[in-house]
């Protein structure tokens, strides 16, 4: 009898801990709200490119900051669908140690956020480079401190951190700043 329940003891365990293991990945992953916020940020961020007209002719580079295993996969589809899009070559880096983040001051960077929690001082800090445009479509971001974000009310409008944009030289068709200035900045949730 105590040979037969050993085999079990372990069977019971090895299904606890993959229970456990599938908890505690999905609980890292985006909710259904940031994960339509990531979708809308993918159509909308090409025309935020697209309507920025940077003091420096420097090539353009995408770069998409990922969080964990479970956002990779949105980050690698939205990767694919804005280096399509905007014919740029894309980076995915992780954003969970920003301290390890270089950008080259040789091109003009355009970081796409894909995970509200990595919009923290640390990542601030690292992109707030002069050559460096951050963007994230969560709610709040702007106001976190990422330079351009997404309002959604009865429709999508650009959200611009003016004051850091202003500060690094950078410039939007005026259109796109007439737009923008109907839209004050969010608070975070």
């Amino acid at each position: 009898m105590c040979n037969k329940t050993k085999p079990i003891n372990y069977l019971v365990l090895l299904l606890t801990s993959l229970i456990l293991f599938s908890l505690s990945s999905t609980s890292q992953a985006l909710d259904a709200r940031d994960s339509r916020l990531l979708l809308v940020g993918g159509e909308f961020f090409p025309r935020i490119i697209q309507a920025l007209e940077p003091a420096d002719p420097l090539p353009k580079q995408l770069i998409i900051i990922y969080s964990n295993q479970a956002n990779l996969q949105y980050a690698q589809t939205t990767a694919n669908q804005l280096s399509n899009q905007l014919n740029l070559e894309y980076q995915l880096v992780s954003g969970l140690t920003p301290n390890q983040l270089t950008l080259s001051d040789d091109y003009l960077n355009l970081v796409f956020i894909t995970d509200p929690n990595l919009i923290t001082a640390e990542m601030l800090k690292a992109l707030n480079q002069p050559h460096t445009l951050s963007f994230a479509p969560f709610i709040g971001s702007v106001a976190r401190g990422v330079d351009v974000g997404l309002v959604v009310k009865a429709g999508i409008r650009p959200q611009l951190n003016t004051a850091k944009i202003a500060k690094r030289h950078w410039a939007f068709r005026p259109f796109f700043n007439s737009i923008a200035s109907h839209y004050p900045t969010q608070e975070a949730p």
